[in-house]
């Protein structure tokens, strides 16, 4: 899966450049705002928010793919997900997920049957 260098982001049309450096994490971790965290697979994790940058819009990007049991846990962060509550993290399959103030954005890329 090609990751992204950088994103746009557009708001009350206004259009802001979010430097989105991949950066290689494992186990638990306390991220940046605007880069790209990417896990392997995990069964457990806490990741937690890091100070936030002034003047900037801080975008939170967290990509992991759920072990058996998956659970993870954000601390620092007050979220608001989207469809109402915390996704079921499936086994096998990658995560996406993308925090804007508080809101919490994500998808799910299940594996093909090949």
């Amino acid at each position: 899966m090609a990751i992204p260098k950088a994103y746009t982001l557009t708001i009350g049309g206004s259009t802001f450049a979010i430097d989105s450096t991949p950066v290689q994490q494992t186990g638990d971790a306390t991220i940046e705002s605007n880069v790209y965290n990417i896990w392997g697979t995990v069964s457990s994790l806490t990741i937690t928010k890091g100070i936030e940058k002034p003047n900037v819009i801080n975008m939170y990007v967290v990509r992991f793919t759920a072990g058996e049991g998956c659970a993870i846990t954000f601390d620092g962060f007050a979220l608001n997900w989207y469809g109402g509550s915390v996704p079921t993290w499936n086994a096998g399959s990658t995560y996406e997920i993308n925090i804007v103030d508080n809101l919490a954005l994500w998808a799910e890329f299940t594996p093909s049957a090949s």
